[in-house]
């Protein structure tokens, strides 16, 4: 529950990104940190850190604001983060689809390692009351306020965290319209990074190249859904990564036709070797409960310790192409 109490904050500020003027909203000083505003920055902190969308980079000398980062003294902490500040707002500018935003920056402590985050904070809208007096009547009116800040029960919209000795950055971020085109503030405009997939990437990529080989070459064939799903779930328990080829050959019968484009479709979404180390921040994602939908709306939710039960489940394909799904044994309904 205390999670966030390992979090040792030693600097923080705040400079605002507001889309309706024409320059951002740089702090000269740094954040008052009392119990509450401890609280708030150490809980968004540590919902951060074990996301399976972060995209993992080791920077190296090739733009200003990774020289930035590269360079960090925590002595120049304000003029660091204002320097960051001014470069995200000219991005954001160009953006059609961005929201104003905070961006909160910290300095912290947690195992040993000193790390930078920045918290990118979209503003949103909210209501209070407001108690007037109204010739000696007593009002209470509802007032919209447009620059609130998420809660401390949502995750920052978008983050980057950088670990200073290692030199090794971790970017949470989401894809937005610049000149008519998607593409990412951070680690594309910002940091000019190379294309790197998320864990959750590629376990995404992994799952629906998978599943569109058996809707086009085993007429979205159940069962080799089902062993899909079942390899992909035991590999990962077992050894914490997939092994591309065991999916073509014993799933896909090592057609030759199929493995060939299967192995095609997984290089141009960005996955290369054969076998993929997945991260155990996708434990929650891998090991869901598997959602099968029917034609006909009906939607079933499996265990994924059912998948290979036949004593539980099964799933037998009727000669015109029909499936019964049979559940067996159950103890109530």
């Amino acid at each position: 529950m205390n999670e966030f109490r390992n979090i040792i904050i030693h600097k923080a500020i705040v400079h605002i990104s507001d889309m309706s003027i024409t320059s951002p909203i740089l702090s000269e000083i740094q954040l008052e940190i009392n119990d509450e505003i401890y609280e708030y920055i150490a809980k968004h902190i540590s919902k951060i850190t074990s996301l399976p969308t972060n995209k993992k980079y080791t920077l190296s000398n090739n733009t200003e604001n990774c020289e930035l980062l590269i360079n960090f003294n925590k002595n120049n902490f304000e003029v660091i983060t204002q320097k960051l500040s001014k470069s995200i707002f000219e991005i954001m500018r160009k953006c059609t689809d961005i929201e104003s935003a905070d961006l909160m920056y910290c300095l912290y402590e947690t195992e040993g390692k000193l790390k930078l985050c920045m918290l990118k904070l979209n503003h949103r809208d909210s209501y209070i009351h407001q108690i007037n007096e109204i010739e000696g009547n007593r009002s209470i009116m509802l007032v919209k306020y447009k620059t609130t800040l998420p809660n401390v029960s949502h995750k920052p919209d978008e983050s980057f965290i950088y670990e200073i000795e290692n030199n090794i950055l971790f970017i949470n971020e989401k894809r937005h319209i610049v000149e008519d085109e998607k593409t990412t503030l951070f680690s594309n405009l910002l940091f000019s990074l190379p294309f790197v997939l998320s864990p959750k990437d590629t376990y995404d990529a992994i799952e629906k190249v998978s599943k569109r080989m058996v809707k086009e070459y085993f007429d979205n064939d159940i069962e080799k859904k089902i062993d899909i799903s079942k390899e992909i779930v035991e590999s990962f328990n077992a050894k914490g990564e997939v092994d591309l080829n065991k999916i073509t050959d014993n799933i896909f019968e090592s057609d030759y036709v199929v493995k060939q484009r299967y192995n095609e479709e997984l290089k141009s979404s960005g996955i290369k070797e054969d076998t993929i180390r997945l991260d155990n921040k996708l434990d929650k994602n891998i090991n869901k409960k598997q959602r099968i939908k029917t034609e006909e709306g009906i939607e079933i939710l499996i265990p994924v310790e059912y998948l290979d039960d036949t004593d539980k489940i099964s799933f037998n394909t009727n000669s015109d192409g029909t499936v019964n799904i049979v559940m067996k044994c159950l103890n109530s309904i």
